[in-house]
């Protein structure tokens, strides 16, 4: 038998790495984990994620805290920044269980967008100021689930929302569902479907009447004023 030339020592009480939480950056409209661009840190701590195999950046041995308070910054990946969150949510009771925290990603105007996305384009003004951070949505294309055997209500299907970057730009991406589908809730006309964009920043609010052809880029041809005052044409581009 080879005997060795120094000493080996056992450790009869090795120590365990424990993860204290697990950032998942979930693109908002694809559902799809960005697994790269991201960085993200917790308030008053100088560890740094790990990221694992699938993409979840994982914070490890933090100091154990009620909650904690978490950044995440996806500009590299084309996404605006979320705000500060916290971790576990009093909303979510199994966040706690699973150690993961979900932050949803919006994409900014500038992000690679597919040719085939369905897409509106335009600008936010008020009195001619580029408003920043101004919300843009669309009502949810489907329809509230029936409740279930149990009698409890299913969640509402989320509206399609983005923002306006700092010279007030927006790209709002839309998935058209089947209208075949009995939970769709879109109505075609002459291959044309009409809906209404909301816009919001402070108490200025501005509903606009659009009609929509399905994976088509649309652009307001003019600045939309959020003090009500104009209506900017709305057409169909063949750049997405």
């Amino acid at each position: 038998m080879t005997k060795h030339s120094f000493p080996i020592y056992f450790d009869d009480d090795p120590k365990l790495d424990r993860v204290s939480l697990a950032v998942v950056p979930m693109d908002a409209f694809s559902g799809r984990l960005v697994t790269s661009g991201v960085k993200a840190s917790v308030v008053g701590q100088l560890a740094r994620p790990i990221k694992n195999i699938s993409g979840q950046l994982v914070f490890i041995n933090l100091p154990e805290e009620n909650t904690y308070r978490i950044n995440v910054d996806p500009s590299v990946a084309g996404y605006f920044a979320p705000p500060e969150s916290g971790f576990p949510d009093p909303a979510d009771p199994d966040a706690g269980k699973s150690r993961r925290h979900l932050i949803r990603l919006i994409r900014r105007p500038d992000f690679p967008f597919e040719s085939t996305t369905t897409l509106i384009r335009g600008v936010v003004v008020r009195d001619e100021e580029p408003v920043e951070a101004a919300r843009i949505w669309l009502d949810a294309l489907v329809k509230p689930a029936l409740p279930g055997s149990d009698g409890i209500p299913k969640p509402a299907p989320l509206p399609f929302e983005t923002r306006s970057g700092d010279r007030g730009a927006f790209a709002l991406p839309l998935t058209i569902p089947d209208v075949n589908n009995p939970r769709s809730d879109v109505d075609i006309e002459n291959g044309v479907i009409k809906r209404t964009l909301h816009l919001q920043e402070g108490d200025d609010v501005v509903d606009l009447e659009i009609e929509i052809n399905d994976g088509k880029t649309h652009i307001f041809k003019e600045p939309i004023d959020l003090t009500g005052t104009n209506e900017p044409p709305f057409f169909e581009s063949s750049k997405p």
